[in-house]
Protein backbone atom coordinates (compact mmCIF):
# COMPACT_ATOMS: atom_id res chain seq x y z
CA UNK A 1 0.00 0.00 0.00
CA UNK A 2 2.88 2.40 0.81
CA UNK A 3 6.30 2.46 -0.83
CA UNK A 4 9.63 3.32 0.77
CA UNK A 5 11.87 5.58 -1.33
CA UNK A 6 14.95 7.73 -0.83
CA UNK A 7 14.73 11.45 -0.08
CA UNK A 8 17.19 13.45 -2.17
CA UNK A 9 16.64 17.20 -1.82
CA UNK A 10 15.41 19.84 0.64
CA UNK A 11 12.77 22.13 -0.89
CA UNK A 12 12.10 25.62 0.57
CA UNK A 13 8.49 25.85 1.70
CA UNK A 14 6.02 28.74 1.37
CA UNK A 15 6.04 31.14 4.31
CA UNK A 16 3.45 31.26 7.07
CA UNK A 17 1.72 27.96 6.35
CA UNK A 18 0.86 25.85 9.39
CA UNK A 19 2.34 25.83 12.88
CA UNK A 20 3.68 22.29 13.34
CA UNK A 21 7.26 21.31 12.55
CA UNK A 22 7.23 20.32 8.88
CA UNK A 23 9.34 20.56 5.75
CA UNK A 24 9.18 19.83 2.04
CA UNK A 25 11.47 17.12 0.69
CA UNK A 26 11.89 15.92 -2.89
CA UNK A 27 12.19 12.17 -3.34
CA UNK A 28 14.04 10.14 -5.95
CA UNK A 29 10.79 9.82 -7.94
CA UNK A 30 10.84 13.59 -8.54
CA UNK A 31 7.79 14.26 -6.33
CA UNK A 32 7.89 16.68 -3.40
CA UNK A 33 6.44 15.53 -0.07
CA UNK A 34 5.46 17.28 3.15
CA UNK A 35 6.93 15.68 6.27
CA UNK A 36 5.82 16.48 9.80
CA UNK A 37 8.20 15.47 12.54
CA UNK A 38 7.42 13.97 15.92
CA UNK A 39 7.96 16.17 18.95
CA UNK A 40 8.63 14.95 22.48
CA UNK A 41 4.98 14.78 23.53
CA UNK A 42 3.17 14.68 20.16
CA UNK A 43 3.50 11.99 17.49
CA UNK A 44 2.82 14.23 14.49
CA UNK A 45 4.39 11.92 11.91
CA UNK A 46 2.83 8.78 13.36
CA UNK A 47 -0.62 10.34 13.57
CA UNK A 48 -0.35 11.76 10.06
CA UNK A 49 0.31 8.23 8.81
CA UNK A 50 -2.59 6.69 10.77
CA UNK A 51 -4.95 9.38 9.48
CA UNK A 52 -3.83 8.84 5.90
CA UNK A 53 -4.13 5.05 6.19
CA UNK A 54 -7.67 5.23 7.58
CA UNK A 55 -8.61 7.91 5.05
CA UNK A 56 -7.47 5.72 2.17
CA UNK A 57 -9.25 2.72 3.67
CA UNK A 58 -12.64 4.46 3.79
CA UNK A 59 -12.09 6.46 0.56
CA UNK A 60 -11.81 9.93 2.07
CA UNK A 61 -10.02 12.26 -0.42
CA UNK A 62 -6.65 12.38 1.35
CA UNK A 63 -3.36 13.06 -0.41
CA UNK A 64 -1.12 10.22 -1.56
CA UNK A 65 1.44 9.18 1.03
CA UNK A 66 4.81 7.45 1.05
CA UNK A 67 7.61 6.53 3.43
CA UNK A 68 10.81 8.49 2.88
CA UNK A 69 14.21 7.36 4.02
CA UNK A 70 15.84 10.70 4.82
CA UNK A 71 19.66 10.84 4.88
CA UNK A 72 21.28 12.41 7.90
CA UNK A 73 22.54 15.45 5.96
CA UNK A 74 18.95 16.30 4.96
CA UNK A 75 17.67 15.86 8.52
CA UNK A 76 20.41 18.22 9.70
CA UNK A 77 19.29 20.78 7.11
CA UNK A 78 15.69 20.39 8.32
CA UNK A 79 16.76 20.93 11.93
CA UNK A 80 18.72 24.06 11.02
CA UNK A 81 15.80 25.63 9.16
CA UNK A 82 13.22 24.63 11.77
CA UNK A 83 15.43 25.47 14.76
CA UNK A 84 14.23 22.20 16.17
CA UNK A 85 15.77 18.84 17.12
CA UNK A 86 14.00 16.06 15.26
CA UNK A 87 13.04 13.12 17.45
CA UNK A 88 14.55 10.15 15.60
CA UNK A 89 13.69 7.71 18.38
CA UNK A 90 10.07 7.30 17.21
CA UNK A 91 10.94 6.04 13.72
CA UNK A 92 13.05 3.19 12.33
CA UNK A 93 16.18 3.90 10.22
CA UNK A 94 15.25 7.57 9.65
CA UNK A 95 12.17 6.56 7.63
CA UNK A 96 9.42 9.17 7.92
CA UNK A 97 5.93 9.27 6.45
CA UNK A 98 5.20 12.08 3.99
CA UNK A 99 2.22 13.22 1.95
CA UNK A 100 2.46 14.48 -1.60
CA UNK A 101 2.73 18.27 -1.83
CA UNK A 102 0.28 19.42 -4.49
CA UNK A 103 0.77 22.70 -6.31
CA UNK A 104 -2.05 24.88 -7.68
CA UNK A 105 -3.72 25.54 -4.33
CA UNK A 106 -6.81 27.76 -4.33
CA UNK A 107 -6.54 30.57 -1.78
CA UNK A 108 -9.35 31.41 0.64
CA UNK A 109 -9.16 33.29 3.93
CA UNK A 110 -12.57 32.80 5.51
CA UNK A 111 -15.07 30.01 5.91
CA UNK A 112 -17.64 31.57 3.57
CA UNK A 113 -15.11 31.56 0.71
CA UNK A 114 -14.16 27.97 1.53
CA UNK A 115 -17.78 26.83 1.36
CA UNK A 116 -18.22 28.72 -1.92
CA UNK A 117 -15.10 27.15 -3.43
CA UNK A 118 -16.18 23.69 -2.29
CA UNK A 119 -19.22 23.98 -4.54
CA UNK A 120 -16.88 24.28 -7.52
CA UNK A 121 -14.96 21.09 -6.85
CA UNK A 122 -15.41 18.12 -9.15
CA UNK A 123 -15.50 15.75 -6.14
CA UNK A 124 -17.78 17.85 -3.91
CA UNK A 125 -19.75 14.77 -2.87
CA UNK A 126 -16.60 13.41 -1.19
CA UNK A 127 -16.25 16.51 0.99
CA UNK A 128 -18.84 15.37 3.61
CA UNK A 129 -16.62 12.36 4.34
CA UNK A 130 -14.61 14.58 6.72
CA UNK A 131 -17.46 14.65 9.24
CA UNK A 132 -17.49 10.91 10.11
CA UNK A 133 -13.73 10.66 9.42
CA UNK A 134 -12.93 13.33 12.02
CA UNK A 135 -15.38 11.87 14.49
CA UNK A 136 -14.01 8.35 14.12
CA UNK A 137 -10.41 9.43 14.73
CA UNK A 138 -11.27 12.15 17.25
CA UNK A 139 -9.63 14.83 15.13
CA UNK A 140 -10.37 18.06 16.96
CA UNK A 141 -8.22 20.19 14.67
CA UNK A 142 -10.49 20.80 11.69
CA UNK A 143 -10.48 24.46 10.66
CA UNK A 144 -10.20 26.65 7.59
CA UNK A 145 -6.49 25.96 7.03
CA UNK A 146 -6.68 22.19 6.71
CA UNK A 147 -8.79 21.91 3.61
CA UNK A 148 -6.93 21.76 0.32
CA UNK A 149 -8.56 22.76 -2.95
CA UNK A 150 -6.46 22.28 -6.07
CA UNK A 151 -7.17 23.97 -9.39
CA UNK A 152 -6.65 21.34 -12.08
CA UNK A 153 -7.62 23.62 -14.98
CA UNK A 154 -9.73 26.73 -15.54
CA UNK A 155 -12.97 25.01 -14.60
CA UNK A 156 -12.10 22.00 -12.50
CA UNK A 157 -10.98 21.86 -8.90
CA UNK A 158 -10.35 18.96 -6.57
CA UNK A 159 -10.84 18.83 -2.80
CA UNK A 160 -8.48 17.12 -0.35
CA UNK A 161 -8.75 16.70 3.40
CA UNK A 162 -5.34 17.35 5.00
CA UNK A 163 -3.78 17.47 8.47
CA UNK A 164 -4.48 14.51 10.70
CA UNK A 165 -1.59 14.98 13.10
CA UNK A 166 -3.91 15.83 16.01
CA UNK A 167 -6.15 12.78 15.99
CA UNK A 168 -6.98 10.84 19.18
CA UNK A 169 -7.97 14.19 20.70
CA UNK A 170 -4.34 15.27 20.47
CA UNK A 171 -3.39 12.97 23.36
CA UNK A 172 0.01 11.23 23.42
CA UNK A 173 -0.08 7.85 21.74
CA UNK A 174 0.23 6.11 25.12
CA UNK A 175 -2.93 7.79 26.47
CA UNK A 176 -5.44 7.58 23.64
CA UNK A 177 -7.90 5.25 25.39
CA UNK A 178 -9.14 8.15 27.53
CA UNK A 179 -10.78 9.34 24.28
CA UNK A 180 -12.17 5.96 23.22
CA UNK A 181 -15.76 6.66 24.24
CA UNK A 182 -15.81 10.40 23.60
CA UNK A 183 -18.05 11.47 20.71
CA UNK A 184 -18.25 15.25 21.16
CA UNK A 185 -15.56 16.62 18.83
CA UNK A 186 -18.20 18.63 17.01
CA UNK A 187 -18.26 20.98 19.98
CA UNK A 188 -15.13 22.75 18.74
CA UNK A 189 -16.20 26.28 17.63
CA UNK A 190 -13.92 25.98 14.57
CA UNK A 191 -16.23 23.25 13.28
CA UNK A 192 -19.49 25.17 13.62
CA UNK A 193 -19.66 26.87 10.19
CA UNK A 194 -18.84 23.55 8.52
CA UNK A 195 -21.55 21.68 10.40
CA UNK A 196 -24.03 24.48 9.82
CA UNK A 197 -23.58 23.80 6.09
CA UNK A 198 -25.01 20.27 6.39
CA UNK A 199 -28.25 19.75 4.50
CA UNK A 200 -30.28 16.64 3.69
CA UNK A 201 -28.10 15.76 0.68
CA UNK A 202 -24.87 16.07 2.66
CA UNK A 203 -26.36 14.09 5.54
CA UNK A 204 -27.06 11.14 3.24
CA UNK A 205 -23.42 11.19 2.10
CA UNK A 206 -22.28 11.29 5.74
CA UNK A 207 -24.25 8.09 6.34
CA UNK A 208 -22.52 6.41 3.39
CA UNK A 209 -19.08 7.14 4.85
CA UNK A 210 -20.23 6.15 8.32
CA UNK A 211 -21.11 2.76 6.87
CA UNK A 212 -17.64 2.53 5.33
CA UNK A 213 -16.16 3.01 8.80
CA UNK A 214 -18.35 0.28 10.24
CA UNK A 215 -17.26 -2.00 7.37
CA UNK A 216 -13.51 -1.67 8.08
CA UNK A 217 -12.08 -5.19 8.08
CA UNK A 218 -9.81 -6.73 10.68
CA UNK A 219 -7.22 -7.39 7.96
CA UNK A 220 -7.03 -3.63 7.28
CA UNK A 221 -6.42 -2.85 10.94
CA UNK A 222 -3.87 -5.67 11.06
CA UNK A 223 -2.06 -4.09 8.12
CA UNK A 224 -2.02 -0.77 9.98
CA UNK A 225 -0.61 -2.59 12.99
CA UNK A 226 2.22 -4.03 10.88
CA UNK A 227 3.18 -0.60 9.56
CA UNK A 228 3.24 0.83 13.08
CA UNK A 229 5.50 -1.98 14.21
CA UNK A 230 7.82 -2.00 11.19
CA UNK A 231 8.25 1.74 10.64
CA UNK A 232 7.72 3.22 14.10
CA UNK A 233 8.75 0.41 16.43
CA UNK A 234 5.62 0.92 18.53
CA UNK A 235 5.32 -1.71 21.23
CA UNK A 236 2.56 -4.30 21.30
CA UNK A 237 0.62 -2.77 24.22
CA UNK A 238 0.32 0.61 22.49
CA UNK A 239 -0.57 -1.01 19.16
CA UNK A 240 -3.27 -3.04 20.89
CA UNK A 241 -4.64 0.20 22.38
CA UNK A 242 -4.84 1.71 18.89
CA UNK A 243 -6.72 -1.34 17.60
CA UNK A 244 -9.02 -1.26 20.62
CA UNK A 245 -9.75 2.43 19.99
CA UNK A 246 -10.51 1.89 16.30
CA UNK A 247 -12.52 -1.31 16.78
CA UNK A 248 -14.62 0.14 19.60
CA UNK A 249 -15.48 3.33 17.72
CA UNK A 250 -16.40 1.63 14.44
CA UNK A 251 -18.93 -0.63 16.15
CA UNK A 252 -22.39 0.85 15.56
CA UNK A 253 -20.61 4.03 14.48
CA UNK A 254 -23.64 5.52 12.75
CA UNK A 255 -25.70 5.33 15.93
CA UNK A 256 -22.92 6.80 18.09
CA UNK A 257 -21.92 9.58 15.72
CA UNK A 258 -25.02 10.66 13.85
Amino acid sequence: MYEVIEAVEYVPKPNDIGTSKWVLIKAENGITYQIKFNEEAVNHNTYEFIGNFIGKSIEVPVSNGIFLQIPEFLLTKCEEDLNFTIDRSKVIANIFFGIEWIYGQVQFNDIELLLEELQNTMNYEEFPSIFPYDQYLRNYDRHIDNHLIIKTDKKQQFYYSIDSDKIFGGFPITDILVEKEVFDCFGNPAYKPLYDSINDKIFKIILIYSNKIEALKERELNMLDEYLSDFYGINLDVRNNIKEFLNFRKTNFSEQCI
